[in-house]
């Protein structure tokens, strides 16, 4: 997949988990209010608006979702010209869904008003009254947590959020659909949300996150710079997966390789060694489906290949559950033929030494400047790598084949020419639907916003926010 750039710059803020409403205090607004919130109008990061005498701003894109202090896409910003000095409640839950004797902790901060008294409601029959408190469940079942706020004049204000106590609680990694959309997020680029904030704004908790490659010291690292499991003020990915998984019951898929830099099959010429640097990053996030970018090995290194090879197959000796995929530049006839390149190495190699292949996932994009990235070229190129899939898997089936295969256009402008429109992807997630295919994504989630005269930030084309991404959001299986 094509990277257009690595920012070391990402502010934390960018990164911030994002769990109920961001804390705001109530000021007075002087200048001229914004407009009326209107359910008809499109609002983006920045937007303010007036609604129930208060100014509220858009934390990400919203349309329709009224502002009130417990919708998590809109941040209280105080009474409009100084009016409406009602409060407002709401407040953040550590998780939503835990084990039986489990300590969660409640934080009203985000509350607004002179507030003078925070009254809890667990559902359970107990109570409490502090700003900030903690709480235990011993029973398995469905709560809902009540907070009542009450300023110095009497005013209250109510919020409520769900919580679920069960005997497994949340999984540290949760299962991915049979048929997921899983957008690419490159974590290393500027301005890119927290995997929790993509949730709210993409409607989508499932994500391909990369990339994974070797750093100087041959251990893996994202973008080969910053190691796997060492977090910076900038970027903590266990933080987020963590925030993923416990208040979404989200999941993701790491991607190794990319187009460029060094791969971990380049820099460790010991298999078993290799397996164990895959280990590490599997163990660190404790991954359940690992997917390999192959966009450079192909072309020069048969050996690095064979050695991959290898390693999977130990790795998946020692992690029995572990989903692997490829991901594979593909154009419309398939597969290119050995003659052209050695994409099709990748697979034969991989089924001689015994890798089980979950999906293999198809770029269908940059085919070349004669060749369009459209819906019915991607549609091609699966329907012949289908055909390709029967040679190298002589015992699937048709329908077990169908279910191996995933498709990646590029959003957009493609960097070599040529543009994948919202008919194509429309017509992409039907294909995928009518034939169960294994995985729908696209490169990359953070051009999926409609802003932007640059490639790397914006699709170039005229579109709604995450307007691509909520084309393939019904293409995921509900769990």
């Amino acid at each position: 997949m094509k990277r257009n750039r690595r920012s070391l710059l990402q502010s934390l803020a960018g990164l911030a988990g994002v769990s109920g409403l961001s804390a705001v205090g109530v000021q007075s607004v002087a200048a001229s209010d914004p407009p009326q919130w209107d359910p008809d109008t499109v609002y983006t990061d920045g937007d303010r608006v007036v609604h129930d005498a208060h100014i509220w701003e858009a934390k990400w894109w919203t349309k329709g979702d009224e502002p009130t202090a417990d919708a998590n896409m809109w941040k209280g910003i105080g009474p409009a010209d100084g009016i409406g000095d009602s409060p407002t409640a709401a407040f953040d839950l550590s998780a939503t869904f835990v084990q039986p004797g489990t300590e969660i902790t409640c934080d009203a901060s985000a509350s607004t008003g002179d507030l003078s008294s925070y009254e809890w409601d667990f559902g359970d029959g107990t109570t409490k009254t502090e700003l900030t408190t903690s709480h235990t469940y011993d029973t398995t079942g469905e709560y809902t947590i009540s907070l009542t706020v009450t300023d110095a004049d009497g005013n209250t204000a109510d919020a409520t959020q769900k919580l679920t106590v069960d005997a497994d609680g949340v999984p540290s990694a949760n299962s991915i659909p049979d048929s997921v959309f899983a957008p690419y997020t490159d974590l290393m680029l500027e301005d890119q949300r927290s995997l929790a904030a993509n949730v709210e704004a993409a409607g989508t908790k499932y994500f391909t996150l990369a990339f994974v490659l070797a750093d100087g010291d041959n251990e893996p690292a994202w973008a080969g710079s910053q190691k796997v499991g060492e977090p910076s003020n900038w970027l903590d990915v266990g933080t987020q997966l963590t925030e993923l998984r416990n208040q979404h019951g989200g999941e993701v898929i790491v991607s190794f390789g990319g187009l460029n830099g060094t791969y971990l099959a380049e820099a460790i010429t010991s298999a078993s060694e290799l397996k164990d640097a895959y280990a590490t990053v599997v163990d660190t996030y404790d991954l359940t489906f690992i997917d390999f970018d192959e966009e450079s090995l192909i072309s020069r290194d048969e050996e690095g290949i064979r050695r991959r090879n290898e390693a999977l197959v130990m790795l998946q000796e020692e992690y029995p559950d572990l989903r692997v995929s490829y991901t594979l530049p593909v154009m419309p006839s398939g597969f290119p033929d050995h003659s052209s390149n050695d994409v099709l190495y990748v697979l034969e190699d991989a089924v001689s030494k015994g890798v089980e292949l979950e999906a293999v996932n198809l770029m269908a994009m940059d085919y070349g400047a004669d060749i369009k990235p459209n819906g019915e070229n991607a549609i091609s190129a699966a329907e012949n790598v289908h055909t390709q899939l029967g040679e190298l898997y002589p015992d699937k089936s048709a329908s077990e084949r169908w279910s191996m295969i995933g498709l990646t256009p590029m959003i957009g402008v493609n960097d070599i020419g040529g543009t994948f429109y919202q008919e194509a992807a429309q017509q992409v997630r039907e294909f995928a639907q009518q034939n169960d295919l294994r995985w729908l994504s696209f490169w990359e989630l953070v051009r999926d916003n409609g802003e932007g005269d640059k490639l790397y930030e914006s699709t170039l084309i005229e579109q709604e926010p995450f307007e691509f991404s909520s084309i393939f959001n019904p293409f995921t299986t509900q769990q």
